[in-house]
C-alpha cells in the first residue's frame, strides 16, 4: 500500500515573530500563498530602504569644516543627519523582521550587514555631537524614532523654562504678608518695633529675589531659542 506523503507546512512565522503559520506551503515554495506574497513585499521594502539610504547619506565633515558653516547650512546638514539616522533604523528593522519571520533566525551575512548599518548610525550621531560642540543648537529629538536613537543630550539644545507654576501663589502669599505686617507696624508697642522692622527687612529681601526671578523667567519665555541659534564667546545667543 502506497504511503501518502504529507505536504510541508509553511515555514513563515506570524507577525508576532514566534507563532508558526499553520497553513500548507504552496507548490515548491517554502511558504503558503499569503506568506509568499508577504515575503516578496518585505524583501522589496528593505531593498528600497537600502537604496534610499545610499542617497540620503550626508557624508562626513571634519570639526573644522563644521565650524566654518553658517547657520543655514548647518541647519540643513543637521536635518540630513537626523533623517539619515531614522531611515537607517527603518532599514535595520525591516531586514531583521524579514529574516526572523521567513528564515527563523538572523544569518551571519545579515548580522554583518546590520553591523555596517549600526556603524553608519554611529557616524551620523558623531556628526551631530560635533555640531553641538561647535555651538550649533541641533535641537532635541523631534520624533519617537529620534528619541530612541539619540544616546546623548545636546548641550546647546536646552529650552528656556516656563515660569514655575508655584511662583504666583508665592507672590500672593508674600504680598498679603507685607500688607498685614504694614498694618501691624502702623500701631506697634514700642518694645516690638525693632523686632518687626528686622523681620520686614527680611521680607523685602525675599520679595526682591522672587520678583527678579519672575521678570527673568517672563523675558526668557517671550524669546525662545530657534532650532539653530548660536552661542557667541560671551554666552549670548545670536541667530
Amino acid at each position: 500500500m502506497a504511503q501518502t506523503m504529507s505536504k510541508p507546512q509553511c515555514r513563515a512565522l506570524l507577525r508576532d515573530q514566534s507563532t508558526p503559520c499553520s497553513k500548507i506551503a504552496a507548490g515548491s515554495s517554502p511558504y503558503c500563498s499569503k506568506h509568499g506574497q508577504e515575503y516578496a513585499v518585505l524583501t522589496r521594502e528593505y531593498k528600497k530602504l537600502s537604496a534610499n539610504n545610499g542617497e540620503l547619506d550626508p557624508g562626513k565633515l571634519s570639526r573644522n569644516e563644521i565650524r566654518a558653516l553658517d547657520v543655514s547650512e548647518a541647519k540643513r546638514v543637521v536635518k540630513a543627519n537626523k533623517r539619515y539616522l531614522v531611515s537607517l533604523e527603518a532599514e535595520c528593522e525591516a531586514r531583521t523582521t524579514q529574516h526572523i519571520r521567513f528564515f527563523g533566525e538572523v544569518d551571519p551575512g545579515h548580522s554583518k550587514w546590520l553591523e555596517i548599518l549600526r556603524r553608519k548610525q554611529q557616524r551620523a550621531l558623531t556628526q551631530l555631537k560635533l555640531f553641538d560642540e561647535a555651538g550649533f543648537n541641533i535641537g532635541p529629538p523631534r520624533t519617537v524614532e529620534e528619541s530612541g536613537l539619540f544616546n546623548f543630550t545636546p548641550v546647546h539644545s536646552v529650552r528656556r523654562e516656563e515660569p514655575k507654576d508655584d511662583l504666583i501663589p508665592d507672590l500672593v502669599i508674600l504680598v498679603s504678608s507685607i500688607i498685614g505686617l504694614g498694618i501691624l507696624v502702623s500701631f506697634p508697642p514700642l518694645e516690638a518695633q525693632a523686632t518687626l522692622w528686622a523681620f520686614l527687612q527680611n521680607v523685602f529681601s525675599w520679595l526682591s529675589t522672587i520678583l527678579q526671578y519672575a521678570i527673568v523667567s517672563l523675558v526668557q519665555c517671550g524669546s525662545p531659542l530657534t532650532d539653530l541659534d548660536v552661542a557667541d564667546g560671551f554666552g549670548r545667543w545670536r541667530s
